[in-house]
């Protein structure tokens, strides 16, 4: 039987569509372009297709599971509001600041947090990539 699944190519923004395609190749999958018009625009899409009767399916199934979950807790980070930042400094230096070294912290835990993420998704890939 064939699995098969369709990624828009916007999606996935807090990790790089290319390296999550790349990523998904360790998992079984194997991937194609492929465009679709809707309502006169046309979108591209990915398409993945596995086979599910392969010998390591389940063992490739459950490793993609972890794999999703971890990239589901990547903390996408918004910069700074320039705008909110200048009015601050405007209206007094300490608020302001205090507003940019909350943030700069506050990104430092966010590319901590998400560094930490990465690492074990490139474990679950390097195991899944051992496994043919």
């Amino acid at each position: 039987m064939i699995e098969s699944r369709k990624i828009r190519n916007d999606s996935k923004k807090q990790y790089k569509l290319e390296n999550y395609i790349d990523d998904m190749t360790a998992f079984g999958w194997q991937v194609s372009i492929t465009k679709e018009k809707h309502s006169k625009i046309n979108e591209n899409y990915y398409l993945l297709i596995r086979d599910t009767e392969v010998i390591n399916y389940n063992q490739y199934k459950s490793l993609e599971e972890e794999y999703e979950e971890i990239i589901r807790g990547v903390i996408p980070y918004a910069p700074v509001k320039s705008f909110l930042a200048i009015l601050l400094l405007l209206l007094g230096i300490v608020p302001g600041i205090i507003y940019l070294v909350s943030r700069a912290k506050k990104q430092g835990e966010i590319e901590k947090h998400n560094n930490e993420c990465y690492s074990k998704m490139r474990e679950i890939v390097t195991k899944a990539r051992s496994i043919k």
